[in-house]
């Protein structure tokens, strides 16, 4: 493992601080639109909590191979991690529309997993660590049942979840589990709350969901930088449980919204759509695709 540090700012700020970058080679964007335009009902509930509380500590960012970031969390075990396929297998991005495009998925895709921020600057990790795709789902943007498929499984490799723990997933199957009623929390490094200490976290709730089973709207603030985030729901026992990844919006907008929208909604992919290939993931554990370490 070896520290290293991004820095999530503004849409203008990111071009500016990237150019010299992105003449060396290299790029870290956004895969998401750009953080002015998050969708938020009511009031914004987001609070930047300590990264060293129980869950919080979990949850990091991934950057894929051709420099595009999004939220990330250990799950399940100590070496594997989830996120979007949007974030995982982004190619492009327009800087205009800001609409990303994807290239074809495969297992073996390597990106790199950033976690435990240290706090010395707006997204200081303690440690970057390699990571493979082991699987993923059949992800089509323009199709409501493409759109459950929105999720990726790494394994890394090294096991950080020893030192950062992992988050644990509710146990639902598709079309038969009823969607979250309780009180749900999502913790993201989304663009704008990135530059201030900590990690953003809110607690919010589910309103609906399709047209796909799998979709869900919930009224948690989602923006750049915040796609991949673990969108958890609190049980009767207490416990909080992971119950879905968050995905995207509909019509994003910059403006405050006085109540939760359909029409504006922010949709996660409900662990329903995704819980069979992570057990199954967790079940082949490294054998499913061997790793190759990062070389200096």
């Amino acid at each position: 493992m070896q520290a290293h540090h991004i820095n999530t700012l503004s849409w203008s700020a990111w071009i500016a601080l990237l150019r010299p970058v992105l003449s060396a080679g290299l790029c870290v964007c956004m895969a998401l639109p750009a953080p002015s335009t998050a969708n938020t009902f009511g009031k914004d509930r987001r609070e930047q909590q300590s990264v060293d509380l129980e869950h919080n500590r979990s949850v990091g960012r991934i950057v894929n191979k051709n420099g595009f970031a999004g939220t990330a969390f250990l799950v399940e075990d100590e070496c594997t991690v989830m996120t979007n396929y949007h974030v995982a297998f982004a190619k492009e991005m327009s800087t205009e529309t800001t609409d990303v495009k994807t290239y074809r998925g495969k297992k073996g895709e390597r990106s790199e997993f950033f976690i435990g921020r240290n706090g010395s600057g707006p997204l200081d990790f303690k440690a970057k660590v390699g990571a493979t795709v082991v699987s993923f789902g059949g992800y089509l943007k323009n199709d409501a049942l493409g759109r459950t498929g929105d999720y990726v499984i790494y394994r890394l490799d090294e096991c950080v979840g020893r030192q950062f723990g992992f988050l644990k997933v509710k146990k639902t199957e598709l079309d038969t589990s009823p969607a979250p009623v309780g009180r749900l929390k999502m913790i993201s490094y989304g663009a704008s709350t990135s530059v201030k200490p900590g990690v953003a976290v809110e607690e919010c709730r589910a309103h609906d969901n399709g047209p796909a089973w799998g979709l869900v709207g919930v009224d948690c603030t989602l923006e750049g930088g915040g796609s991949g985030s673990p969108i958890m729901e609190r049980q009767q026992s207490g416990e909080w449980l992971v119950v879905g990844i968050a995905s995207f919006r509909e019509k994003a907008t910059s403006q405050i919204l006085p109540g939760y929208s359909p029409d504006h909604r922010n949709v996660m992919v409900y662990a329903s759509a995704w819980n069979a290939a992570l057990e199954q993931a967790l079940r082949e554990g490294s054998k499913a695709v061997p790793a190759t370490p990062n070389r200096p």
